[in-house]
């Protein structure tokens, strides 16, 4: 695909910031993605990198990988873990209760993007997310 990003690092809560700096990038590199395109991926991993550096395990040794491929029709973004502990998968939870303190952001994620893919391994957790882009132009 077009237009890759990568970012690679410990899932520590600096790579949150790392998330936004990504997509800081890829916005400025394709001018012709919407805002609305751009908010729903990036907040879609945000919520499962800040899962993975809230739950991972071990604790701030887990490695992430994150790719964002850009083409004419969608962004798609690849998230992997080596987490000792596979994670959960955002079919299996629902949307918590209004007065719920925890528990929204793997169903947010899920939510927010056309497709969340979830796989759980051996050596770590797997993620594809797909937004069909919503207008813009093809860059």
């Amino acid at each position: 695909m077009a237009g890759e990003h990568r970012r690679t690092g410990l899932a520590l809560p600096a790579a949150l910031s790392e998330v936004h700096a990504l997509f800081a990038e890829v916005a400025a590199a394709h001018p012709g993605l919407t805002v609305e395109d751009v908010m729903r991926v990036e907040t879609a991993l945000i919520e499962l990198v800040g899962n993975i550096v809230e739950h991972g395990r071990p604790s701030g040794g887990v490695r992430y990988t994150l790719e964002v491929a850009v083409s004419p029709g969608e962004v798609v973004a690849h998230l992997a873990d080596d987490a000792r502990e596979p994670a959960p998968g955002a079919a299996d939870h629902d949307m918590p209760d209004e007065w719920a303190e925890t528990g929204r952001g793997l169903a947010l994620a899920g939510a927010l993007v056309d497709e969340l893919v979830h796989e759980a391994g051996p050596t770590g957790n797997r993620w594809q997310i797909t937004q069909r882009r919503t207008g813009g132009t093809p860059g």
